[in-house]
């Protein structure tokens, strides 16, 4: 059997959205139909859908940062290697090729993002490091 708002003595209505109820605190009076709850704190998102959080923030552009890092230093090494300027000294992209290293890179940064995302400043760090080492070696060899 369903009851109606007009018809339980416990509600009373002041608004067609708005429901007062008598016997709790003022600040937890009135529930307001309109507006839906906000999202717990652990899941809050900006309207893109990056973390709230500037910290997590920080740890997505790292994660991003290594992505963009790891394409960068593929191609200048692709480049240099097509000039004749160096030689591979991966292994894994001397035997299988660059589309290993384009995706292995990745996998692996958001496994560290998952796991310990403070732990992303070590690959961003050494990918610019490898990125200087190999474009001052390409500007020297030329």
């Amino acid at each position: 059997m369903e009851t109606r708002k007009q018809d339980d003595p416990r509600l009373q209505q002041d608004d067609d959205d708005v429901i007062v109820l008598p016997d709790v605190e003022e600040q937890d009076r009135i529930i307001d139909l309109r507006d839906p709850p906000p999202p717990p704190q652990s899941q809050a998102t900006l309207a893109w859908g990056a973390p709230a959080d500037p910290k997590a923030r920080t740890y997505l552009w790292l994660l991003i940062t290594v992505c963009v890092l790891n394409s960068i230093d593929a191609m200048l090494t692709n480049h240099v290697i097509a000039r004749g300027l160096a030689d591979e000294g991966n292994p894994i992209v001397s035997s299988l090729g660059l589309f290993p290293k384009l995706v292995l890179v990745p996998l692996a940064a958001e496994a560290v993002y998952l796991l310990k995302p403070k732990a992303l400043w070590v690959p961003a760090v050494a990918l610019f490091a490898v990125i200087l080492y190999t474009a001052a070696g390409a500007v020297l060899s030329a």
